[in-house]
C-alpha cells in the first residue's frame, strides 16, 4: 500500500512542483498587469511580460487559449498597470514574420526564464500550442 501512496504522491507532486517553479521563475523578472474586459464589461487582470519595441509597449501570449488574450481579441481596450501608472491602450495583434522582431526583444529580456519554462510547458502541455508567433502592440488610448 505504501508505495502505491509513494507512486500517487509522485503522480500529484511533480506537476505542481512544476507550476509552482514556472509561476517563479515567471515572476522572477518585469512583469506588469494588464486589465482586460469579458461580454459582460467585467474587469480581469493577468500578470504579463511585457517589452519596448520601436517606441512602443508590447505583451505576448504564451498560448493564444490565455483568456486575457480572447478577451482582448473582443474588445481591444485594455489597461496596462506599469511602474505604479495605469494607463489606457488599444490593443493591436501582430503576426507571423512581422512580430519576430519584437519577439527576439522577448527572448532578450526573459531569455534564462523563457528557456526553464518552456521545457515546463512542454512536460505539463505536450501537445502546446503551434500555431505563428505574434505579439500584441499596445497603442495609447
Amino acid at each position: 500500500m505504501r508505495p502505491l501512496i509513494v507512486g500517487l504522491g509522485v503522480v500529484v507532486g511533480l506537476p505542481l512542483l512544476a507550476i509552482a517553479l514556472s509561476v517563479a521563475l515567471i515572476e522572477s523578472e518585469e512583469v506588469v498587469v494588464i486589465y482586460t474586459r469579458d461580454l459582460n464589461g467585467e474587469a480581469h487582470a493577468a500578470r504579463v511580460w511585457v517589452v519596448d519595441h520601436d517606441g512602443r509597449q508590447w505583451v505576448a501570449p504564451g498560448n493564444r487559449s490565455n483568456s486575457w488574450y480572447q478577451r482582448l481579441r473582443v474588445d481591444p481596450r485594455v489597461e496596462l498597470a506599469r511602474s505604479g501608472s495605469q494607463e489606457c491602450f488599444l490593443a493591436t495583434v501582430v503576426e507571423g514574420a512581422e512580430s519576430l522582431s519584437v519577439l527576439q526583444e522577448f527572448l532578450d529580456k526573459y531569455q534564462a526564464v523563457i528557456r526553464v519554462t518552456a521545457l515546463l510547458n512542454r512536460l505539463l502541455e505536450p501537445g502546446g500550442d503551434s500555431s505563428p508567433p505574434l505579439a500584441v502592440r499596445l497603442d495609447p488610448c
